[in-house]
């Protein structure tokens, strides 16, 4: 009677091999139930969260290029500076400052727009059309910014050079410095530095888009993406230009000048890929033969 007692609680006890292979298969059955719930990221997700993540950063990198800009420009559409004598191209200036400011508010409302699809785990028509539409406006608005701003940057006479001696257009540096533009130039600087490494990393997504659509024969897809590839490397350029004079105490006018031209390349370009990308956006069922 005994022997039987101590062979059932034998039984009944678990094997210490038996308990660790019951375990093992809890943790597998858990591990499934979670990749159900949360599937691994693919690599193309990856690069959509990467991309959300540029986007708002972006955004708010051109929330202050905005105020950075008016800043200037309080100081280049002042009646004194308007008026006053021998500096013929303050008008200019002014007007590159206010399309800039005008430029700034576009792309901060095309990159939000962006991450309202970008961010989220399905695409959202309605965000990515408005993306489009404000793309293909601010594109406009950066090629009039750009060709401006070539007008103050690029002309070396007298009157530039006056110019160059306050408050630089966009790069922001004068000759003579004030402790408050010191630290405006100091926040352009930052705000320079990171538009490029933004515009990098965004390079490089488009280059993974570039990628997957130019094999499979997808021409409209390959055409966006080459341009966008050319547009993001112009304004790495551009804002690299704008950090070497920013980040310094003299103005540097080449610098300013280079940055203004790799900008209206980058606008033309840009305007080129929201062109066709609105019409995949907005209207996704038309089909355009590219030559």
């Amino acid at each position: 009677m005994a022997l039987a007692v101590v062979m059932l609680v034998a039984l009944a006890l678990p094997l210490p091999g038996r308990a660790a292979q019951q375990q093992e298969q809890r943790q597998q059955q858990q591990q499934e139930q979670q990749q159900q719930q949360h599937p691994p990221l693919t690599v193309d997700r990856q690069f959509e969260l990467a991309e959300c993540v540029i986007n708002v950063d972006q955004a708010a990198l051109y929330i202050a290029q905005a105020g950075l800009t008016i800043y200037a420009a309080d100081s280049d559409c002042s009646p004194d500076n308007l008026d006053a004598p021998g500096v013929n191209n303050t008008e200019r200036a002014c007007a590159a400052d206010i399309l800039n400011v005008l430029t700034s508010f576009g792309w901060t409302a095309t990159y939000l727009a962006t991450a309202a699809s970008e961010c989220a785990e399905t695409v959202n028509s309605l965000a990515t059309c408005a993306a489009d539409v404000t793309w293909l406006v601010t594109s406009f608005s950066e090629i009039a910014t750009a060709s401006a701003s070539i007008a103050v940057d690029c002309v070396k006479d007298e009157a530039s050079l006056d110019r160059a001696a306050e408050r630089r257009l966009i790069a922001g540096v004068s000759e003579s410095l004030t402790a408050e533009d010191r630290k405006v130039d100091i926040a352009s600087c930052v705000v320079d530095v990171n538009m490029a490494a933004g515009y990098l990393v965004r390079a490089s997504k488009q280059i993974h888009d570039g990628v997957k659509d130019c094999p499979k024969g997808d021409t409209q897809g390959c055409f966006v993406d080459v341009n966008n590839v050319i547009s993001s490397f112009a304004w790495v350029i551009q804002f690299l230009t704008y950090a070497a004079s920013d980040c310094g105490e003299s103005a540097l006018q080449d610098a300013a000048c280079a940055g203004d031209i790799a900008d209206l390349v980058a606008g033309v370009t840009s305007l080129n890929a929201a062109a066709m990308s609105l019409t995949n956006g907005c209207y996704p069922d038309a089909q355009m033969e590219l030559p």
